[in-house]
């Protein structure tokens, strides 16, 4: 597979952003399991204006995906994610907010390369509220050099409308330890270059 950390150069939405991942591996890692999500040290830079500001420093973040359809017997079925850091508010914008998200799902193996799985968690934070409800739907496709990721997210919380995004992520390895991502979504359209070691 590929190394474990990662830097990412992405340009769009009048701005660029820097990002840094001491441990990296995403559902769209070039030669790995398409199941499971695990990044340690993760941070976010914005750059724009010609000044740089820290937007989001997730510590952790882990999702598993387990397949309902295994025949095995004892096997876990159920997905799980857990993750804590900090990120802008998905409601107010407002940045380095702390949160703690946890939640259980479930996913489904169409093939050996394309799976499904939808998630419901809780997430922690210092807002008024205290506590989101967060869910995500997603569909994830691998075949190198390309890998594809449409994801349908929503976040409510009391007393706000329901917060929703849809994210398509397209990757193509342009090395083994280099690859070029494009990201659409309402909210962010950005081509990323990513190195990893």
């Amino acid at each position: 597979g590929e190394k474990p950390s990662k830097l990412g150069v992405a340009l769009g939405n009048d701005q660029a952003l820097l990002n840094f991942t001491v441990f990296n591996k995403d559902m769209l890692s070039s030669y790995s399991n398409i199941h499971s999500e695990f990044k340690m040290l993760d941070f976010s830079w914005q750059i724009k204006d010609q000044k740089i500001q820290l937007q989001s420093a997730d510590f952790i973040r882990i999702l598993k995906i387990e397949d309902l359809g295994q025949k095995l017997a004892g096997e876990r079925k159920m997905s799980w994610e857990l993750a804590v850091g900090s990120k802008p508010d998905a409601f107010s914008g407002e940045l380095h907010r702390p949160y703690v998200r946890a939640g259980l799902g479930a996913g489904y193996d169409f093939s050996q390369n394309l799976i499904g799985y939808s998630m419901l968690s809780g997430e922690l934070n210092d807002s008024p509220a205290k506590i989101d409800a967060v869910s995500e739907t997603g569909l994830v496709y691998q075949q190198e050099p390309f890998g594809v990721k449409l994801v349908q997210h929503f976040q409510q919380r009391k007393d706000q409308e329901l917060e929703s995004e849809t994210r398509f992520e397209l990757k193509y390895r342009l090395a083994k330890n280099a690859d070029l991502r494009v990201l659409l979504s309402q909210k962010n359209k950005y081509l990323t270059y990513q190195i990893y070691w």
